[in-house]
């Protein structure tokens, strides 16, 4: 009785949370029935995407295997309202996925060139993303609520004295281990090596490939603060810390 119990529960508390058949509807349009089957793109409430002009959303097969799961519009009470909806729009670009990925609630992303992300990559609630040209994102990666990441700028200028085309999009390649603070915005060339640290509300507009490991960066524009400083990724030991820092966790 028990063990019914608890399948119910977890059945009511999927279609509470979840768009449970439009998760079923999306992965078997849009994926391969081998992948499909086992839904490995889950939508959350207010949550939806858009797939057109030959748009794709391409899953490694070894990311499924490992029952890895790409989250849209996951909702933790993490800087989020209930009345916020996620998009991802995927218009004649594609978004290639190696591993676990989560939009947050209430991110938009855009994707019109390509965009690449590894295994653990996390958006916070409210981001934003363009992508027109290509974005590269290596693995465990955690980029902080309400920031941009766009390859490209809006809209088209040129010098008064010589008219003509100058490019506005660039590549943007970020590396492994890397996490960016909160409300900072990355710009077409950005380059941010592995292990990197963006401090909260910097506008990252160049390529800091030369900087070396545990490199943070910060400002507007950005420039490089300090070395030799890491993310804690072990969530054991960040409880850990947490415990000993906030005492209300004890």
């Amino acid at each position: 009785m028990k063990k019914l119990l608890n399948k119910v529960r977890a059945i009511f508390i999927a279609f509470k949370t979840k768009r449970v058949l439009y998760t079923i509807y999306f992965n078997f349009k849009y994926l391969p029935i081998h992948q499909a089957k086992l839904l490995p793109i889950i939508f959350y409430k207010h949550a939806y995407a858009t797939i057109s002009n030959g748009g794709k959303i391409i899953l490694s097969d070894d990311m499924v295997a490992r029952n890895c799961k790409v989250h849209i519009g996951m909702h933790t009470l993490d800087f989020e309202y209930q009345c916020e909806k996620t998009h991802l729009n995927v218009s004649y670009g594609t978004l290639f996925v190696n591993g676990k990925l989560e939009f947050r609630r209430g991110c938009i992303i855009d994707i019109k060139g390509t965009m690449e992300c590894g295994n653990d990559v996390l958006f916070g609630p409210r981001c934003r993303v363009r992508v027109h040209n290509k974005a590269s994102l290596g693995d465990y990666i955690r980029i902080a609520h309400e920031t941009q990441l766009f390859d490209s700028n809006f809209h088209f200028s040129e010098k008064v004295d010589e008219p003509g085309f100058y490019p506005i999009s660039k590549p943007i390649t970020i590396g492994s281990y890397c996490w960016v603070g909160n409300r900072s915005t990355l710009s077409p060339g950005v380059v941010l090596p592995d292990y990197t640290i963006v401090a909260s509300n910097s506008l990252v507009n160049k390529d800091f490939s030369s900087l070396a490991k545990y490199s943070t960066v910060g400002g507007v524009p950005a420039k490089f603060l300090r070395e030799g400083y890491t993310r804690v990724w072990d969530t054991n030991r960040e409880l850990e810390y947490h415990k000993r820092e906030f005492s209300w966790l004890r």
